[in-house]
């Protein structure tokens, strides 16, 4: 019988992150977000960013990255826990 894992494996969370890098540095690099924006900018562009991380991974999602998906979607906000 095959356990569900409920752990972060590696691999996908690196992916993620990588995905997200990139993103901003598209982002960048077309003038669509500025590196020294303002705390409350930065914040926005991270909204954006983690939307377009997720648009572009969703297609080639399995459990493991799913997992990850949903640890970095909106319903789990640390900054609004530490409010």
């Amino acid at each position: 019988m095959e356990r569900a894992n409920s752990f972060i494996r590696l691999a996908p969370l690196l992916l993620y992150i990588a995905t997200h890098e990139l993103v901003h540095v598209v982002r960048f690099e077309r003038g669509e977000g500025n590196f020294d924006a303002s705390a409350e900018e930065r914040q926005d562009e991270e909204g954006k960013v983690h939307r377009i991380t997720h648009h572009l991974l969703k297609p080639v999602t399995d459990s493991d990255l799913n997992l990850v998906l949903d640890c970095f979607s909106d319903r789990y906000r640390i900054g609004d826990l530490m409010q």
